[in-house]
């Protein structure tokens, strides 16, 4: 009965703690959790669509005239590595108007972005050129 009891105090002596004291949760970044690492966010979103969109770069350009549905792989790969890299551009300007933190990996992940949309842009442009092509 008295570990009951201990228990029941417990509870109720933490409620009434937290009610009268209001603890406010100690922020280590100034600008906030969620704003800390944006520019590791940046970074990641760099390198995945520079992986992605690469190969597919490759592909586009070593195969120009391909039909079929490799033309379907070429522009989706061209696609799916612009989407990545538009998000890796606006996460990298973000991180840099907000923070300092990782603002050499914003630069860079930026860079990359800028790079990746333009390879991306021209395998998506071979990629559709090719779909025609097999379509008609």
């Amino acid at each position: 009965m008295s570990f009951l009891g201990e228990v029941i105090g417990e509870l109720l002596g933490g409620a009434l703690e937290g009610i009268i004291w209001r603890n406010k949760p100690a922020s280590y970044f100034p600008e906030g959790h969620e704003n800390a690492s944006l520019g590791c966010v940046a970074g990641f979103l760099a390198l995945m669509s520079l992986l992605i969109g690469l190969p597919g770069f490759i592909f586009a350009i070593s195969s120009v005239g391909v039909r079929g549905p490799g033309s379907l792989f070429i522009l989706g790969f061209g696609a799916g590595s612009a989407l990545l890299a538009i998000g890796a551009i606006r996460v990298g300007s973000k991180a840099l108007f907000v923070t300092q933190r990782n603002a050499v990996l914003s630069h860079l992940s930026r860079a990359t972005g800028y790079v990746v949309l333009l390879a991306s842009g021209i395998s998506s442009i071979l990629g559709v050129v090719s779909l025609i092509r097999w379509l008609a």
